[in-house]
This record gives C-alpha cells, structure tokens and sequence, in this order.
C-alpha cells in the first residue's frame, strides 16, 4: 500500500472507481472504499460518492492524502500465541482468544501476522499481504492450532488439503443446555438477515455440516464438554449450528449465552482448536498436533477448595505386524564387516553368553559355531534369522506443574512452570537382543533415552 501526497490520475479505461483505485495505489478493495467514503477522492472536480462509480476514459481523478488512515493503534501486543513446532515448510501454533488472525476492515489491533512478521519468521507471500502464510484462520474469539505455512510451496499445498479436507481439526466446547445425544448438524450457513455480524441458518445459505460427540456432563448437569468436526468451513459454523438446535457456547453472547456474573465463561468464548492434522507438505506424511493446556480446575468438597496446576503430554510410537532377518553376515563375529574397510565386527554379549559350542550343544543357541574364517551355514538367509519386529515405545513424555498465580504474582512474574520430560524411555516388544528399531544390524549405535528438566517462566 503506498502513502502519498494528492495525486491525479488519468482513467484509461471504463471502471468502477473502487477497482481502479485498487489497481493503481495497490489497495484493497476496502480499503479503496474506506478513502472514497471518507470524502478522499473526486471525479473531474466532483466529489466521488460511491465506490460503484462507473469511469470514463479521460476522467481525472484525484486522490487525497491518505497517509496515516490504514495504520493500526500503536498498541502493546498482549496475547502471545504459543509455537508448538516449527520446521522449514510449516509453524504449528496455539492461537489465543481474543487474537486476530490476519488484516480486515475495522482491525485496527496486532494481528496474529503482525506478531509473525515482527518475532522474525519467514512466512508465505503468496497468500497476500497482511495474510502472510495463512492458509486458515480461527475466529478471533475461539483459540486453538493452526498451521501457518514458511513458502509459498507449502502455502499452496496446504490450502489444496483445507479446501479437500484432507486437512482439518478437532474442536473442544462447554455448552449449555447438553446435548441429548452425539449430533450431527446440516444445515446451509449465511448471514443474519437482521444482525450481520453474526450468521445463521437460512434456506439460501452455503451447505454446512457439523458433527457434535458428547464427552463429559458436569456435576450439576447444566453444563457439556464436547467435541466438534467439521465437514464444511463456514464463518461461525459450530457457533451457528450449535445455535440452531438450542445449544450455546459458554461465553458466546453473540449466539445466545446468558452471561452470569461469576459462572464459567465470563472471561472468553468456551471453544478451542485443540487437534490438527494435514499431510505435510514436504514430506508427505500425515502429522498429528495436540494443544496441551494446563489443567486449571477448581474441585470443591469438605468446604475446601484445591487448585490441580499439572499437565502431562505422551507420545507412543510403534509398529505391528513386523518382521525382519537379522543380517548374519553383519553380525558375525571376528569377520571382517562387507563395505570396505579393515574393521572386524566385534562380539555381543548375547552372542558370546549363548553359542552353539562341543560345551554347548544346545541346538537354539542364539548364534551357531564361532570362527574367524567364513562358515556358509551361519550366513544362510533362512528363517533361522527370522525375528519379530512388532514393537511399541514410549517416545517422550513432559510432565509440569504451574504454580499458582497468588504465588507467582507476589514475586512479579505472570507464569512459573517446572517441568520434566524424556524421550525414548521405554519400548516393549519381543525382540530382545538389540534395539528394534536398528533393524537387521545391531552393530549400530543404539538409540539414545534423553532426559530434560527445565523451567518455563514470563513476566
């Protein structure tokens, strides 16, 4: 967008004012009605009063200086959306309530871009400017993942996928009154005929279907955890048809919450992104991400009240139906090993504590004869060598506590979490001789268990 002094310009061609404005001085088209409403602009000395005002060839238009009208309140950005992964195609993040996602008429806050662009990322150009590397969006009041794409490469596969809907999520609510039974919604979306800022179901609307599961009933029976997908993307979609049977999102007065003064959903919109999956755009694998949020629940009984401030994340990772050969000839020892060098493999244990020997006649041992020359019955690719490779490992856990805000805000911090976590720390499986996951080979070096302990803390 350029920022200028009055400037004239020649029409060359026939039309509308609002698109020739937008073509010259790079605008949008809103934003080339924001100058034209504001009484910025004239037509052959005559004040301009619609956007839709047709051009002729050779009027002259004039335009005002705008400099300053698009700029947004110099404001400090309080809502600091949180990088779940990061790596050189895609940022995967957990968008805060009451953040917007990109540019549009009337924002004149920090976007959820302008806090990509000034921490640094590189982002997609591709997909315009104010809307740096969106490929989705959440409404400004719901929180939640997105993916937010690093190249334009990334940019246009992942839109393909959201657009398929090989890409989607998984959404979390509190509604009220609860659902009767796990629901499926569809119903055609459009504006509200009365209010538009808000949308609702009409007959000339866009399709739109939404599936509700019930997960969990308070104890009072009012209130509902559930989950939602969606099969369409439509503005306000869950809100909307969550609407249309008699359900409310708790916080959501737009569509219909009775605020409460002191009841849960006083603060923000009870709605959250909390599963993501696409297929990545560089490796094609499908990825899975999960918002992890700290458990904040007020449990009341005997006339006390305890505050649960732990949070726990797992990862398994496994394989079933797996098989491989063990690569005798690898593993044998005392041979020199097949790529080249003068190396000799060496012995394992579990070789050198179970061999087939005058001593050891037992037919099963784990390895036949030793020698230091080539013996062919011990390379023989038979099912002798056949192993189970089915395994399931506990791939990393993150285990945290919180401390209470009435403890950390005497010390001057807004947040202190303590946590721990470890990768690779157990696997189960049949295989007991190496590492499963080194395949045919257990010369390798094993994989590593890791241990992490460190403490998150802001001011």
């Amino acid at each position: 967008m350029q920022t200028l002094q009055n400037t004239h310009i020649t029409a060359d061609k026939e039309e509308r004012l609002d698109a020739f404005l937008s073509a010259r001085l790079s605008l949008s088209r809103k934003e080339a009605k924001t100058v034209i409403d504001g009484g910025l602009c004239t037509v052959s000395g005559k004040p301009a009063q619609k956007p839709s005002l047709s051009l002729k060839i050779g009027d002259e238009v004039e335009i005002k200086d705008f400099t300053g009208l698009f700029e947004k309140e110099s404001k400090p950005c309080t809502l600091i959306p949180k990088i779940i992964h990061e790596d050189e195609s895609v940022i995967i993040l957990d968008k805060p309530s009451g953040m917007t996602v990109h540019e549009g008429s009337g924002v004149r806050e920090s976007t959820l871009c302008d806090f990509l662009k000034h921490s640094g990322y590189d982002l997609a150009s591709s997909t315009g400017e104010g809307r740096e590397g969106i490929v989705h969006r959440l409404d400004k009041e719901t929180s939640g993942l997105m993916v937010v794409a690093k190249t334009d490469k990334a940019a246009e596969n992942l839109k393909k996928q959201f657009e398929s809907k090989a890409a989607g999520r998984y959404y979390l609510s509190l509604i009220e009154p609860p659902l009767r039974e796990d629901t499926v919604v569809e119903a055609p979306i459009a504006r509200h005929p009365k209010n538009r800022v808000k949308m609702s179901v009409q007959k000339e609307g866009k399709a739109a279907k939404s599936a509700f599961k019930k997960i969990i009933l308070s104890k009072n029976g009012k209130y509902e955890l559930i989950a939602a997908k969606l099969f369409t993307g439509r503005t306000h979609q869950i809100r909307a048809h969550l609407a249309h049977i008699g359900r409310h999102i708790m916080g959501d007065g737009l569509y219909g919450f009775n605020h409460k003064n002191g009841n849960i959903g006083d603060t923000r919109v009870m709605l959250h992104a909390a599963v993501l999956y696409f297929y990545h755009p560089k490796s094609g694998e499908k990825v899975n991400f999960f918002a992890r949020k700290n458990v904040n629940a007020k449990i009341e009984g005997n006339n006390k009240k305890v505050q649960k401030n732990f949070d726990i994340s797992c990862f398994f990772q496994g394989a079933a139906r797996s098989s491989f050969f063990i690569n005798s000839k690898a593993t044998n020892p005392f041979m020199q090993m097949d790529f080249g060098g003068n190396n000799l493999n060496g012995m394992m244990q579990a070789y050198a504590d179970d061999y087939w020997s005058e001593s050891n006649r037992n037919i099963y041992a784990t390895f036949p004869r030793l020698s230091t020359t080539d013996i062919a019955n011990n390379n023989r690719n038979s099912t002798w060598w056949l192993r189970d490779g089915s395994y399931l490992r506990l791939k990393s856990v993150e285990i945290g506590y919180t401390l209470p805000k009435r403890l950390t805000s005497h010390l001057g911090m807004s947040n202190l979490r303590i946590y721990a976590s470890g990768l690779n720390l157990f696997a189960w499986n049949r295989f007991k001789l190496w590492d499963v996951e080194q395949g045919n080979d257990g010369m390798r070096y094993p994989i590593q268990a890791v241990y992490n302990f460190g403490i998150n803390l802001s001011f």
